[in-house]
């Protein structure tokens, strides 16, 4: 479990190894958290929560608090995606397209790709498939983007948890990721 708050353009933040059964220790995480960036909760002025693609329960923990906070203390609430927070964490690095993979289990990832030139754009849309499955939607991206911009063979890299599990298929699929 992470929680992130900003003040004044420093980020603080706590991240906790949760089980099943101790969900509950969000909300004392929460103030914690608000309690080291020497707020009260009444200071926070908008409040974010991630939306999926991720744990069902974590998820739904996850909203129900913030939801319940963001009644508490009228705020607006944003969600996002957790495939866009991985792919806008590392959106400096990578020129080209990148794939972000998350591994959704029985095989399957859960999977996005962004375009990363002057600014960084999902190209296409969220996909839960099978790696082989990805790799064709990632090959007709690849293709068309290539096309659109004239670039000869742009770079196409690969980020997530889901990446080692399939390694051997990207490289062989891939070769000049």
């Amino acid at each position: 479990m992470s929680i992130a708050l900003s003040k004044n353009g420093i980020i603080f933040s706590k991240t906790k190894p949760i089980g099943v059964k101790n969900y509950e220790s969000l909300v004392s995480l929460v103030a914690a958290l608000v309690k080291k960036a020497k707020l009260s909760i009444e200071d926070i002025d908008c409040l974010s929560v991630c939306v999926g693609p991720g744990s069902f329960t974590g998820i739904r923990i996850g909203v129900s608090t913030v939801k319940a906070l963001a009644y508490a203390i009228p705020v607006p609430v944003v969600g996002y995606k957790s495939l866009d927070l991985d792919a806008w964490m590392v959106n400096d690095s990578f020129p080209g397209l990148l794939c972000v993979m998350r591994d959704a289990r029985r095989n399957n990832v859960y999977a996005a790709v962004y375009r990363m030139d002057a600014c960084m754009r999902k190209v296409g849309h969220y996909f839960l498939c099978t790696f082989a499955e990805l790799a064709m939607k990632i090959e007709d991206i690849h293709r068309s983007w290539h096309r659109g911009t004239r670039t000869r063979n742009p770079t196409l890299y690969f980020y997530g948890d889901a990446v080692v599990a399939h390694q051997h298929e990207i490289q062989s699929r891939f070769p000049h990721s």
